[in-house]
């Protein structure tokens, strides 16, 4: 997908800032002549493999747990959308799937499952949207807090 051969893309708006901070050290920010990441010339390069390598970035709990949380309340929030918008289809398919499941698997076959008015599938979609980022927000952040202590 990516070639050694290729242009190698640069980061010109991050190099511009540093150039800026090493030209004016100590009056934009303290410790300005210092390197800010190790991805952007805090680390040496070194050839893995004959190819061109960055030394590995130290990441920690805080970098897990941000990833983890934008990318599951992501996924709930296009799970809960997929339910807002498409009305009552949606719901329609998943209804006649737990249907045909509860009549193939003969599991609780007294009990029937209903399909979903117009005005109830955007209004669960929107309840799930709520909560559902509401309690993945919280579990995520009290997992960091008992990761941390």
């Amino acid at each position: 997908m990516f070639s050694d051969t290729a242009i190698q893309l640069q980061p010109v708006f991050s190099q511009l800032k540093q150039n800026n901070h090493a030209l004016a050290p100590g009056v934009t920010t303290p410790g300005a002549t210092t390197n800010t990441s190790l991805t952007w010339g805090g680390g040496d390069l070194v050839a893995v493999g004959g190819k061109v390598a960055l030394l590995p970035i130290p990441l920690g709990t805080v970098d897990f747990f941000e990833h983890h949380i934008h990318a599951f309340t992501i996924h709930v929030t296009a799970f809960s959308l997929m339910f807002l918008f498409s009305r009552r289809g949606y719901w329609q398919e998943l209804i006649e799937s737990i249907v045909w499941a509860h009549n193939k698997l003969k599991v609780a076959p007294a009990t029937q499952p209903r399909a979903l008015s117009i005005i109830q599938g955007p209004t669960v979609g929107v309840t799930h949207y709520l909560l559902g980022g509401i309690a993945t927000t919280w579990a995520f952040f009290l997992a960091r807090i008992i990761a941390v202590g």
